[in-house]
């Protein structure tokens, strides 16, 4: 069993931290009377999965500057990791000024028309496509990227030819399972109904990477140390109790808020874990 390094400690910290407030707003909202409309209350636009969804990709935007910033000085390490840092910490920007452009942070505070051009921009692209579809968009490309295609590449120890220079970038890229389950911990986020074509697809591709996650944590247990088996436990809490609740997801359409903090997490902890990773062992490449 290999020893955690700190980046993954403290992305299985916050994973836990929001796992465990995730799980108490759904059990309560289903189950305490009093509490009937907290999901609805901390997901709505504005609500606290928004800011924290918005915190995580701030976050990873500076996180992904800092990580360029000190590999400048690293003449080893290969520009294009340097270039891909400075990339990826834009997309993490644009994305969190994206999420902000209605909240209660820039109201009255005179600065809406700064972020005039991204609402512009969003309703551009509502006008072509739904936002229903582009949901769709992202749940796919997350769930590819981040589920499917690692899950098989861990299954059929594909490895990539560290000695070039693309296979060595894309055996860096490659998410770690506690990535992968929290990744699979949002896509768990959902109402289990069959009523839609949406709804029949999404429960069929969570099922096959449960399937493949847990067939691979049974052949392959020396991937799994302790907070990868925590994570895991916490992963069949949330699924026990999501199907349980079934009934209370489909009826508050703003828990996609709740997947999509999960998103900006398993992102945010992928980015940073594979930055500090090359940042740190630049000196040992030639």
């Amino acid at each position: 069993m290999r020893r955690p390094e700190t980046p993954e400690v403290i992305f299985s910290s916050l994973f836990f931290l929001l796992a465990v407030f995730s799980m108490l707003v759904i059990g309560l909202s289903r189950y305490a009377m009093g509490f009937s409309q907290l999901l609805a209350l901390v997901s709505v636009g504005g609500g606290i999965y928004e800011w924290i969804t918005v915190a995580l990709l701030g976050a990873g935007s500076i996180g992904a500057f800092y990580f360029f910033i000190l590999s400048v000085k690293k003449e080893e390490l290969s520009w294009k990791y340097k270039t891909l840092m400075v990339c990826i910490g834009l997309l993490f920007l644009g994305a969190a000024i994206f999420e902000l452009r209605e909240s209660n942070l820039f109201k009255g505070l005179g600065t809406q028309e700064i972020l005039m051009i991204f609402k512009e921009g969003q309703e551009a692209i509502e006008r072509t496509v739904p936002w229903s579809e582009v949901r769709y968009l992202f749940d796919g490309v997350f769930y590819i990227s981040f589920l499917f295609l690692p899950l098989l590449f861990w299954h059929g120890s594909i490895e990539f030819d560290k000695s070039d220079s693309l296979g060595h970038i894309l055996h860096t890229l490659r998410p770690r399972l506690n990535v992968i389950i929290a990744m699979n911990f949002g896509y768990c986020i959902q109402s289990y109904f069959f009523s839609s074509w949406w709804g029949a697809v999404d429960t069929t591709l969570l099922i096959l990477a449960l399937a493949l996650l847990w067939s691979l944590v049974y052949r392959k247990k020396h991937l799994v140390g302790f907070y990868e088996s925590f994570n895991l436990f916490l992963l069949v809490i949330l699924l026990l109790l999501c199907v349980l609740s079934r009934d209370l997801l489909a009826s508050v359409m703003e828990h996609y808020a709740m997947r999509k903090t999960f998103y900006a997490l398993a992102i945010f902890g992928w980015a940073m874990l594979w930055m500090e990773k090359v940042t740190r062992h630049a000196k040992h490449r030639h």
